[in-house]
This record gives C-alpha cells, structure tokens and sequence, in this order.
C-alpha cells in the first residue's frame, strides 16, 4: 500500500473569511485553544491543592494502611484495601521520601491530577500529532472528575497508567519491535496492579488493537523502498498519522513482527490478568465479610451514579456525553464496516478500527464488571472509563474529515468549557473533611473527664489521625481498631443475638459521664429524634427486611445513641465551627455537646 503523507489541514488553502473569524485556520489554533484549556484545568489543580485540606476517612485510611510498621503488616492488611499493592508500595515510598504529612499528600494528588493531564496530551500526540481537545474539556471541567482523582485514593493513578497502557498499546501496535512490546506489556501489567477496573478496559484496549492488526494483515503486501543504508525497508505509517515509520527488513531478518501482532497483543492482555492472580487468596478472605458492603446492584443504579458523576458540573453534561458517544461509535462503525461510503482515509480508518472495540467492551464490559463487584458504587468508580471513553472520542472526532471534525472539536471543547467551568471552579474548593477542625474544637473545650461519641464508625478513621485532645472517645458501635475501615470488627458487631448489645457500652459510658456532672460531645452525622418518633429495631444479621446493609445498621444504632442522649441529658448545644466553606459530603461532621444528667 502506497504511504498516505499527513492530511493537509492548514496547508491547503482555506476561505479568507473564515480564517479571519479563526475557523479552519490548522492545527495552530486548535493548539492554542487546547493550551488554554490546559492552563485553566491547571488552576483548577492548584485550588484543589490548596483548599482540599486534610485528609478524609478513604485517604487517611489508605495511608495508615500503606504506612504500617512492617510491609508483612502492609500484604497481610491488603484484604481491607480496595487496590492492589502497587498503590500502597507506592504511598509507602512516598511517605518515607516526605513524611507523610497532610500538605506532602496533598501535593501527590496535584502531581497525579497534572499526570493525567499529560497523558492527555502525550496520547493525542502519539496517535494524532495534535493537542487534546475534547479530552480536556469532557474531564479537566467535569467536578468529579476534579475532585476525586487528586485524592490519595487509586483512582487518580490509575486513570494515568491506563491512559499510558492505551498510548503504548497504540505504539505497539503501530509498529511492533521488541522495546515496543516490552513497553507495552509493563505498561498494561502496572497499570492493572494499581486499579483492578483496569483490567477490563485493558482487554477492551486489546480488542482494538486487534481490529487494527487484523485489518492490516488483509492488505496488499505493500512496496519496498530503499532506505539511506541500501537496506530494503516498506513503508508502514500508512495505516499511522503523524509519521511515516520505516520498518527494515533483510535476509538475515526475515521475521516481521508485525505478522505476529495479534498474537502479541493478546499475550500482553492475557499477562495483564494473570499478573492478578496472587491476590486470589487475599480476595477470597475479604470474602468473608464484604457480604456487609455488597449490595444487588441494578442497571438503574449503575446509571444514576454514572449520570451523577458525568453531571457534576451540569445537568445537560449526560446528554452531551451520550450525543458524542453515539456520534462517535457510529462514525467508527461505518469506517470499520463500510469503507467505501465512509469519508475517511486509511490513517483515520485505522483509529476508527482501533476505538470501535474499545468504546464498546470498555463501556459495557466495565459496567458489567461494577454490577459483578455488587458494591454500592459512588462517582469516582467511573473515573477511569471517562477518562478512557473521552480519549477515544478527541481521537474519532480529530479523524473527522475537515472541516467538520476540527470545527466539532474546537466549538465543542470552548461550549464545555464555559458552560462548566463556575461549577468545577466551586468544587475544586471543596475541603475533603472537617474532621480536623471538629478535632482540633474538641482539644480546646473536651475536658478529661469528658466523652467524645463518634458516629458513624468509620468516621472513626480520620478523627484518631487528628484528635489528639485528653478527653476519652469511642465510635458507634465501640471499635477499638480505627486505621483503616475493618469491616469485618463491625461485621460481628451485626451477627451478635441482642441487637442492643453494640450500643450498650456507649450507653453505659454516657451515663456514667453525665451522671458525674460532665459532658458528651456528640461528632458525626446523627440527627435527634423528633417528639412520637419511633425508633426502628433490627434482628442479628442479615435482618429480614435489611439483609448485611451495614450502612442500615450503623445509622440505627447512631440514632439509638443520640435519642439516649437527648433524652438523659438536660441541656444540649450545637457546637459551631470556624470554616463555613464547602465540605465534602461523604465527611462533613456536626459537633453537638449535651450536659446534665435527666434520667431519675
């Protein structure tokens, strides 16, 4: 096959007009919007860094995990972590080069929110030589997507490895050598053992490259030409943009990889998944009580929380999304199946063979995965197939014939932008948690002789990271290990036969604080029982109505305990706090104080 050089764009002639409102005017332009787009998500990065604050339950929590004292401890606590032990041999490295203190941690996350940004552009160059457009828009304005992947969680890092597993796939693919391959391969494996979603989107990733690969072998053989060397070398970067690769070939090298990439590309997917399984064992532990997280998760649900993270900076966001899905899917599908109606050369061909497989097992086989775990899913589950899902539509819309491509790109890009950009400017001013201030209240005004109560449990897990004040605290129920989440403690709080048997030392404690004349500082999220409220009873789990719902059980029992308090005591305060700010809503605690002993 004949070398297809680059498309003209702005090469070929263009109305005066219309390069002087900017449209059409190349690749200038679309370079010079996506640089200020960059320079805008780069603002939102430092916002996010700068008032994200401390760490809520989920980081902290995989910090002190990460940060035991022995990595026998780190492997043996994995059960009790939602990542593979990359990510905690990560933060562990980090911790030990930094310190491990709330601003160190804060700047990783800006660190991997900018990663992600870089990929963005280093893929778009890889595969298009041009910038990113859409990709920038469709994540770097989307709040959830600001929010949630700079937190000290697997997600920010794992959306980065899976965008670099893609490019280097695509490079691989493109033309295979031996450090392509290896490349290529490291990049899948790391990729998977930092975010187990990966390894769906890695197989999706791999469906693609083999339409490209497959449809490369049934071309005609194409013709040598001489290298500079006198070595016989064909021309290969037609089914490429950006560049025209040279592939040498003599008598003493007569393999060509290129024939064998099919094959490669499924030893890399099926090393990717094997790579996962020594943590078999360490699932199947966790087996053991994550019935207490797993919910039956419906399609309906899946939808709603993905709406809910694609519409974080706009309720009109889910259709846009889905408009450009839709267009983009069928684009591809017409150039993979029906060439010869479809406007699009062989270079652009090739992408479109390569996102078709991948836009569809990704985004079905990825939810299908989510609706296997059977966990109550929340945004930042989604992150990755955005960030993947977006990617390949800035590739399919810049394959687009020009003008039109370039057009939807630009205009698009600018409409998302504006139309997002207050919404994503508020949340990236969110502070993660308030505990630290409720905390550092507690210090000041708990006494010794006080009680601290801490509902829910969990919360548990940021409040011992900050609290450092004399009075004594408990959770509800009573959990004496608060690291990291250890749902299996709470597990066999459920399955005890008195259901009133997790709340009675909190009670016994309250009583005996009050009744020697001091107080109870209530700090979490239980509200008070209104008057002819009747308080809901639950049997030992699983409960008939309620099965292994924890979150049902932990809210009965805070409720329990709240009433006890309103009820025992003679004077209660709301307690206010110095930051009147926005606060994550996964971890924003009240803090009531109740004095005076009522009962008889």
């Amino acid at each position: 096959m004949p070398a297809i050089s680059h498309p003209p764009d702005s090469r070929t002639p263009r109305p005066a007009f219309l390069v002087r409102f900017g449209f059409l005017a190349g690749r200038k332009l679309e370079t010079w919007v996506a640089l200020s787009l960059t320079a805008v998500i780069l603002c939102f990065q430092v916002a996010r860094l700068t008032h994200a604050g401390a760490l809520w339950r989920d980081e902290a929590g995989a910090v002190q995990l990460a940060t035991l004292p022995t990595f026998k401890d780190v492997v043996s606590s994995l059960p009790h972590e939602a990542f593979p032990l990359l990510f905690s041999v990560i933060l562990r490295s980090y911790s030990t080069v930094t310190g491990g203190s709330d601003i160190a941690w804060r700047i990783f996350g800006f660190l991997v929110g900018i990663s992600i940004v870089g990929a963005l552009w280093w893929n778009m160059w890889v595969v298009r030589r041009g910038p990113p457009l859409l990709s920038l828009a469709l994540l770097g304005f989307n709040a959830a997507f600001v929010q949630w992947p700079d937190t000290i969680r697997g997600y920010g890092l794992g959306i980065f490895l899976i965008l670099m597993a893609m490019g280097f796939l695509w490079r691989m693919v493109e033309q295979p050598s031996p450090a392509r391959i290896a490349t290529a391969t490291a990049s899948a494996i790391i990729s998977v053992q930092c975010l187990f979603h990966n390894a769906v989107l890695i197989l999706a990733i791999c469906l693609g490259g083999t339409a490209v690969a497959l449809a490369r072998g049934k071309e005609q053989p194409r013709p040598l030409t001489k290298s500079k060397k006198g070595v016989a070398a064909d021309v290969v970067g037609a089914n490429f943009p950006g560049k025209r690769v040279r592939r040498l070939t003599s008598a003493a090298t007569p393999t060509d990889l290129s024939d064998y990439t099919v094959v490669i590309v499924w030893a890399i997917a099926l090393v990717s998944v094997l790579s996962l399984l020594p943590y078999s064992g360490l699932l199947s532990r966790a087996r053991e009580w994550d019935m207490i997280v797993r919910l039956p998760v419906s399609v309906e649900h899946l939808s709603n929380k993905l709406g809910e993270a694609l519409s974080a900076s706009g309720w009109w966001m889910p259709g846009l999304w889905g408009l450009l899905y839709v267009v983009g899917l069928g684009a591809c599908l017409v150039a993979a199946f029906w060439p010869s109606t479809a406007q699009f050369g062989d270079e652009q061909r090739a992408i479109m063979l390569f996102c078709w497989p991948v836009l569809l097992a990704g985004a079905f086989g990825y939810l299908d995965f989510l609706m296997i775990l059977s966990y109550f899913t929340e945004p930042w589950y989604y992150l990755a197939l955005m960030g993947v899902v977006a990617l390949l539509l800035d590739f399919v819309f810049d394959s687009f014939p020009k003008p039109f491509g370039r057009n939807v790109r630009i205009v698009g890009a600018l409409i998302i932008a504006l139309t997002s950009f207050l919404p994503t400017w508020r949340a990236a001013q969110v502070r993660q948690t308030n505990t630290d201030l409720v905390a550092a209240k507690l210090g000041q005004v708990a006494a010794k002789e006080d009680l601290i109560v801490v509902v829910p449990w969990y919360y548990g897990i940021s409040f011992e990271r900050y609290y450092h004040g004399a009075a004594a605290w408990m959770t509800v129920p009573p959990i004496e290990f608060h690291k990291f989440h250890r749902y299996d403690l709470f597990k066999a709080q459920m399955v005890l036969p008195d259901p009133n048997a997790p709340i009675e030392p909190v009670q016994d404690r309250i009583r005996d604080t009050l009744k020697n004349g001091h107080r109870v500082w209530l700090a979490g999220a239980s509200r008070l029982v209104q008057p002819g409220e009747t308080l809901q009873t639950l049997s030992p789990a699983p409960d008939p109505k309620w099965g292994w719902q924890n979150e049902v059980y932990s809210s009965v029992w805070a409720a329990k305990v709240a009433a006890y308090l309103q009820f025992s005591s003679l004077r209660t305060e709301e307690i206010s706090l110095p930051f009147t700010g926005p606060v994550n809503k996964f971890e924003n605690m009240p803090l009531r104080m109740f004095d005076g002993w009522a009962a008889p």
